[in-house]
């Protein structure tokens, strides 16, 4: 789908990365939000479409950016057939219709035409109780270096032109990790699972870190017990709703953090295209600054 994203530019910030880079090396803050938290920890921004209110979830986990069909029915907006496109999650594989905005603002960011996708995302039920309108996801947020500052529930998005290096626009101890992107483009980093090196997908919309059963039969692990009585029912994109169980691992290390004896989720079925999900349980303790224009993934601890 076409997207055009093209926020005011509001603050000129210059890192210190860019004195190494070409003289060409630009970076302007495109906008700023506040991060509110729903359900497990799941970050929401308030935004507005064709000047409605809405709640979006920040979703590095998902290839696409989503609305609900309540959100369509309150804005009055234009619907566009999809024949040839078809959405894939967690919960399998579901056909989607498109929907045509005029105006997407973030603060007194302002972008014109902007399409979504259209789709129920994790339910009806679930959006009803937790009050989300949709998703951004990695269609979107590719566009942009991202300042996930999770402890000060703000998020800031950067338009990045020529620069081979960034810096982090914080100071102290950080883990620098390359960043790659899986066939369905969303963002991956290198993290090592009881001594095995598996690429993880950071997904800001996953409440839990899962890793699915046939990453770990390629890679030889056996994990240690399982938690008793420890379930989740897994939701997304999909008709489907897999059942997880939570099992004990020797280690899991994510650049300079590392974690002993975690309790990681095994999905009850394949993760299409992913082997790992990084999810909310790490992600929101942690400063993140995921630049897409370097392909690199600054990590903060964020106590």
């Amino acid at each position: 789908m076409h997207q055009n994203f093209g926020f005011l530019c509001l603050v000129l910030l210059l890192m210190a990365g860019c004195a190494t880079s070409p003289p060409s090396c630009t970076i302007t803050k495109a906008a700023q939000a506040e991060l509110h938290f729903i359900g497990d920890n799941i970050p929401v921004l308030d935004a507005r479409i064709n000047d409605i209110p809405a709640r979006l979830i920040v979703d590095t986990g998902d290839s696409n950016s989503a609305i609900t069909q309540q959100m369509v029915d309150r804005a009055q907006l234009h619907m566009i057939d999809l024949p040839m496109v078809r959405a894939m999650g967690i919960g399998g594989e579901t056909k989607v219709m498109g929907a045509e905005v005029a105006h997407f603002s973030i603060g007194h960011a302002v972008g014109h035409r902007f399409d979504f996708f259209v789709s129920n995302l994790f339910g009806n039920d679930y959006n009803k109780r937790v009050g989300v309108d949709g998703l951004l996801g990695e269609e979107t947020l590719a566009n942009y270096d991202i300042d996930f500052n999770f402890p000060a529930h703000r998020i800031s998005f950067y338009h990045v032109s020529g620069c081979t290096i960034v810096e982090p626009p914080w100071h102290g101890p950080t883990s620098i990790l390359p960043l790659t992107y899986n066939e369905h483009h969303l963002p991956t980093i290198p993290v090592s699972l009881d001594d095995h090196v598996i690429q993880a997908t950071l997904d800001t919309g996953a409440a839990t870190t899962v890793i699915s059963r046939a990453a770990l039969d390629n890679l030889g692990i056996e994990p240690g017990r399982e938690i008793p009585g420890k379930t989740v029912t897994l939701a997304g994109v999909g008709p489907f709703r897999p059942i997880g169980h939570f099992y004990h691992f020797t280690r899991i290390e994510i650049g300079l953090d590392r974690f002993d004896d975690p309790a990681i989720l095994i999905a009850g079925r394949d993760l299409p295209g992913v082997s790992l999900i990084l999810g909310e349980n790490f992600l929101n303790h942690h400063r993140l600054y995921l630049s897409n224009a370097t392909k690199t993934l600054f990590i903060q601890d964020g106590g």
